[in-house]
């Protein structure tokens, strides 16, 4: 009996979820004003015989100053452009909202004994001003978007970052991963 041994070579990947772009501090402010126009709207269209036909409708309050309007008349539909008349001018307001930076960290293990963390981090309405990294607990310094660590089978390493962005607002993300054996596989 012929028996063949395959060695598996995928990475094993295990990712923290990515809180992106929290909204915090949403408050309702003043956007100017806005013209509305309505009422009674005319214009002249033309009949299947060519005669001229004014026709109108009544036109509930919109932000549009144009609108088709249509009529039935003498047995067909008649339709023309008319101006609306200005109604009168409205406030606006509308919702704003802070956000909190986001952070993903994931890991992908490549080789027996070594694994490689990524980090990504973003902020919405900002820049990130500082980040704190920490593996196993003990605050590291590195500024690339990625940790490589090594270690024994049966090692766990965890690695939690902290952001702070331009406006105080702090996202946090964490990714952890046992170092496994790459064993190998028998299909029979």
């Amino acid at each position: 009996m012929n028996i063949k041994r395959i060695t598996l070579a995928l990475p094993l990947i295990l990712s923290s979820t990515f809180v992106d772009a929290t909204p915090v501090n949403c408050r309702i402010v003043d956007a100017g004003t806005v013209n509305l126009y309505g009422g009674w709207s005319y214009c002249n269209a033309f009949s299947s015989n060519g005669r001229m036909k004014q026709i109108r409708e009544y036109v509930h309050p919109t932000v549009l100053q144009q609108r088709t309007i249509h009529q039935f008349i003498n047995g067909e539909w008649l339709n023309c452009r008319a101006t609306v008349p200005f109604s009168h001018t409205e406030d606006v307001t509308k919702e704003v909202c802070d956000y909190k930076p986001g952070v993903s960290v994931s890991v992908r293990q490549f080789s027996e004994g070594s694994a490689v963390f990524e980090i990504n981090e973003g902020d919405r309405d900002g820049t990130i001003v500082s980040r704190e990294i920490r593996l196993n607990g003990e605050l590291i310094n590195t500024s690339l978007g990625e940790v490589q660590v090594f270690g024994a089978i049966g090692e766990s390493f965890y690695l939690s970052v902290k952001v702070t962005d331009n406006d105080g607002y702090t996202g946090t993300g964490s990714a952890g991963i046992t170092i496994k054996k790459w064993g190998s596989l028998n299909p029979l």
